[in-house]
């Protein structure tokens, strides 16, 4: 079937359901949500060093239904919409032709309108039924799979991560799969999982074991993650009133050499709103250095959507966050490349204007020389506005 039409068979059963969302009682009970983001970047381009903008607008559509106490049903449709001196660039288009926005099998996304104008996409966002039954959870579709303990970076995170440097962390990409977990008490369960590539020899199935110890929260697992083997474990928990919580993973590649990864992290608020967190990673699967142009692009674009790509090894970072009022709230993270001598510095001033009215202007700076993780990056300057209804 035509992606686009998909989409607008999607978005019409969307819109049936529309008029019986505020339907009460005990079941079936149905929800309806959204909302609206827009956000604005200035920047250069990674190769050419054009300077662009962009204004990246998206509409968030979130329905739910709960037919009984078991049969839970959920999708969310997204419509994007991009405008800028951005979509002229060279760069941009070479992005668009990798094809680095997607690791789901099935295509429910589509370009409505893409001209030297507008760029429109409708996409799927989720799309998921949840059985709940009293020991044991099964959902299958697109959906969110979360693991890790790791604050910055999650390598055990197999199946969607996000990274440190994506503006928007609320925005976590789903993967289409059947996930299963089954409650041996009130603080063990195990979690497997079977996630569709975009080919079939991409196909991903992993099972995580978690469970409490003396007040720590431990977890085991094993996984074949596009033909690499990974095992790893993560744990977390508090000394005093510090938090504390490490991941590790080792990988056992189907062409080339195994690597290990590890995540070593702490965060304390204190009284005063302050909150400071510091995270140590080591990623013995980096890169290296690249001088082809198609590389850098693919490389970047692959880490921006969240693939924990880099070029060295080891890093430090600091997050600080201060409470100025109830509704203003500074936000500063920091990366020190350990290796290279690099800096990525990102600070941001969140302000609660309304209750459901975000607004967020930040920079992220980027600072070394050639052989460091960011001596090649470009500053970018953005403003963040979100809705929620």
């Amino acid at each position: 079937m035509n992606p686009r039409r998909k989409i607008f068979i999607l978005s019409g059963m969307f819109g049936l359901l529309l008029p019986i969302a505020g339907v009460t009682g005990d079941f079936p009970q149905y929800r309806f949500s959204g909302s609206f983001q827009s956000l604005a970047t200035a920047s250069e381009t990674p190769i050419n060093r054009d300077k662009y903008w962009s204004d990246l607008n998206r509409l968030r559509l979130d329905f739910d239904a709960r037919f009984n106490r078991i049969v839970q049903f959920n999708t969310v449709i997204d419509n994007e919409f991009l405008i800028g001196s951005i979509i002229d660039t060279e760069e941009f288009q070479l992005v668009k032709d990798l094809g680095l926005d997607s690791n789901t099998r099935w295509d429910l996304d589509t370009l409505v309108v893409d001209n030297e104008d507008l760029v429109w996409r409708a996409s799927v966002y989720r799309v998921f039924l949840k059985l709940a039954f009293e020991k044991a959870n099964v959902i299958a579709g697109r959906q969110r799979i979360a693991w890790g303990t790791g604050r910055i970076w999650n390598p055990t995170d197999l199946f969607n991560p996000v990274s440190p440097l994506q503006i928007d962390q609320s925005q976590r990409d789903g993967v289409d799969s059947l996930s299963a977990e089954y409650f041996m008490g009130d603080l063990s369960s195990v979690n497997g999982v079977y996630a569709l590539g975009q080919e079939s020899d991409e196909d991903s199935v992993g099972a995580r074991f978690g469970t409490n110890i003396k007040g720590y929260d431990l977890g085991l697992i094993v996984a074949d993650i596009r033909q690499d083997g990974v095992v790893g474990a993560d744990f977390g928990g508090n000394i005093g009133d510090a938090g504390f919580r490490g991941e590790a993973t080792y990988t056992d590649r189907d062409q080339g050499d195994g690597y290990s990864r590890l995540v070593l992290s702490a965060d304390y608020s204190w009284p005063n709103t302050v909150y400071l967190l510091v995270e140590y990673f080591y990623n013995g699967g980096n890169l290296g250095d690249t001088n082809v142009p198609d590389e850098i692009i693919e490389a970047r674009a692959r880490r921006y959507n969240g693939e924990i790509i880099t070029k060295n090894k080891n890093f430090l970072a600091t997050a600080l966050g201060y409470e100025f009022t109830p509704l203003i709230q500074f936000n500063g993270l920091t990366i020190y490349d350990i290796d290279g001598g690099g800096w990525f510095v990102s600070p941001s001033l969140r302000w609660n204007m309304f209750a459901n009215l975000d607004l967020t202007a930040g920079v992220q700076l980027f600072a070394g020389d050639a052989d460091s993780e960011y001596g090649d990056d470009d500053n970018v300057y953005y403003l963040k506005l979100n809705i929620f209804f």
